[in-house]
């Protein structure tokens, strides 16, 4: 019989790649914000108690980066406290947590790419709570996987990828931030990759487990902006059919947002390539690898066809 995997979250662009991407080596448990709401504190660890998993993978978040600075509340409860009571829970049961932050738990004023032992600073409410859920978490069970991952996108969820081919196939022109730098993920490979980590890791002995526990970064080599970005997802759709749009670069002061976004998310990689040897694939690479096989036919998501 194959141990237990819930995954928090399972309905997001994240949690329904680790549904797949765990598939084979546990029988996974997907609970939505229907089966469990992080939101409601109180529920977390009962129901953590009463499935009894081997381990928690919690993709659950809350992301909106620019509500959370008029909702904080509600996103310290999902991102900052329901963390720390999930570990609560696991440690009760002696089983681990692998759980999902992020790249704006940083100022973004460092020049090179950030290392898991570099100061954090976030710039906003969501990023604040999310540095707050890594430290809870870990202060309740240390036997846990956090991953640092940065500019998430999928081919079929809501993003700034889906956003832009929505929009390049509908503007005569876009004007896209080129002063914040990142390394865009693919939602895919991120799953692919924790899953990775995590069947590496169980099969440590334990006081290597025990070492190996903690944060890593896990995000692609290379770098662009989100111009850049832009700039690769309209050449990919000039395969397959005319888009006349034209990009123009502007610095983020010219597009104002609640909440202010890091300069810098480049994260580095060390930690996880030396802890369990796995190579890290360029950004651009891992890009077409995600979106080509999708490209001929497709419509963004909320289209119509003409």
């Amino acid at each position: 019989m194959k141990p237990k995997a819930l995954v928090v979250g399972a309905a997001g662009q994240l949690g329904r790649r680790l549904v797949s991407s765990l598939g084979g080596d546990y029988e996974v448990v997907a609970w939505t914000r229907a089966e469990l709401d992080l939101g409601d504190l109180e529920s977390i660890g009962p129901k953590i108690l009463a499935l009894r998993p081997s381990v928690v993978v919690n993709a659950a978040a809350y992301t909106a980066v620019d509500k959370a600075q008029s909702e904080p509340e509600l996103a310290r409860r999902v991102n900052g406290q329901a963390p720390g009571l999930l570990g609560q829970a696991a440690r009760e049961l002696g089983i681990p947590v692998v759980h999902f932050s992020t790249d704006y738990v940083f100022s973004g004023e460092k020049t090179g790419p950030y290392l898991e032992t570099d100061p954090t600073g976030p710039l906003n409410q969501y990023g604040r709570t999310k540095l707050e859920g890594e430290q809870a978490l870990l202060a309740a069970q240390p036997l846990s996987l956090i991953f640092r991952i940065s500019w998430v996108y999928s081919f079929d969820q809501p993003c700034f990828y889906n956003t832009m081919r929505k929009l390049l196939v509908t503007k005569e022109e876009l004007k896209v931030v080129a002063d914040q730098i990142g390394a865009p993920s693919p939602a895919g490979w991120l799953a692919d990759q924790a899953a990775l980590v995590l069947k590496l890791w169980g099969n440590m002995a334990p006081e290597q487990r025990e070492a190996a526990a903690g944060l890593y970064h896990l995000s692609p080599e290379g770098q662009t902006s989100w111009f850049g970005f832009a700039q690769e997802i309209l050449g990919s759709l000039r395969l397959h059919q005319e888009v006349p749009c034209r990009l123009s670069p502007i610095p983020a002061q010219d597009y104002p947002t609640p909440a202010q976004r890091p300069a810098n998310s480049v994260m580095h990689n060390r930690r996880l390539a030396m802890t369990f040897g796995l190579p890290r694939p360029d950004w651009l690479t891992l890009f077409f690898v995600e979106i080509a096989p999708n490209l001929r036919g497709a419509r963004p998501s909320g289209t119509k066809p003409s």
